[in-house]
């Protein structure tokens, strides 16, 4: 393995993740949100903007999905999406696609899947076109790109997940509303309770009447040590 790339342990399963720290490394937004979607075998699931790949390795890997569409633009991180699917021997599982999700339906179906995954940049564009730089600001796709294709590739009644930070909550929830989506369960999630909540996982229904269930997820208690929910998530 070149002396750049680093191989993570996702402490479950034996699954594993190769990374460049000279690029966008995964962090716990995208476990936590891979865990937190209910998934099933025979759903068709959709992850925009995979990057390495992380969220597709656990649904596949960990949370039984076996018909995953991973789909990155970027050569550098759609290298280590591929090598993540074999390393983790998930190729008959997880469909890696390079795109840009804006034209992603000269490939895909549109209202062909039954969930839609996101993790999109958290930052405004900074026109910094830098491949951690595209990974963090929204200099390729937009948070609205992101929530609009994800509406037209999902089927009536079907569900995207979405996770942000949480200064960007009331934006997501008016974006939502404006492709069809309505918002029905939200994470609000709190790197210690003493630091107040920092990021939010949405659950969101395609045609779905409003009705909101909001939730709490508490990451490290004030000693640092992780609480009971935030460990079973890494199980």
């Amino acid at each position: 393995m070149s002396n750049s790339l680093r191989e993570d342990d996702l402490q479950t399963g034996g699954l594993r993740l190769v990374q460049n720290p000279s690029f966008y490394c995964f962090n716990s937004d995208s476990v936590v949100l891979a865990n937190l979607c209910k998934v099933s075998s025979k759903m068709k699931i959709a992850e925009l903007g995979a990057g390495s790949g992380v969220i597709s390795v656990l649904l596949a890997g960990k949370r039984g999905a076996t018909n995953v569409v991973a789909v990155e633009k970027q050569p550098e991180m759609f290298e280590l999406l591929k090598k993540n699917i074999e390393l983790n021997g998930l190729a008959n599982k997880i469909k890696p696609v390079m795109a840009d999700i804006k034209d992603v339906f000269t490939i895909l179906k549109p209202q062909s899947f039954d969930m839609a995954v996101v993790n999109p940049p958290y930052e405004k564009a900074n026109g910094k076109f830098t491949v951690t730089d595209n990974c963090r600001t929204e200099n390729l796709a937009t948070l609205e790109d992101f929530i609009s294709v994800a509406s037209k590739l999902l089927s009536f009644g079907k569900e995207l997940y979405l996770v942000s930070k949480v200064r960007r909550l009331a934006e997501t929830i008016v974006l939502l509303d404006k492709y069809g989506l309505s918002a029905k369960g939200l994470t609000m999630i709190y790197p210690k309770l003493s630091k107040g909540v920092d990021t939010f996982i949405v659950k969101a229904v395609k045609g779905a009447k409003s009705g909101l269930t909001v939730k709490t997820l508490i990451e490290m208690h004030e000693n640092g040590e992780p609480t009971d929910e935030f460990k079973e998530l890494y199980k």
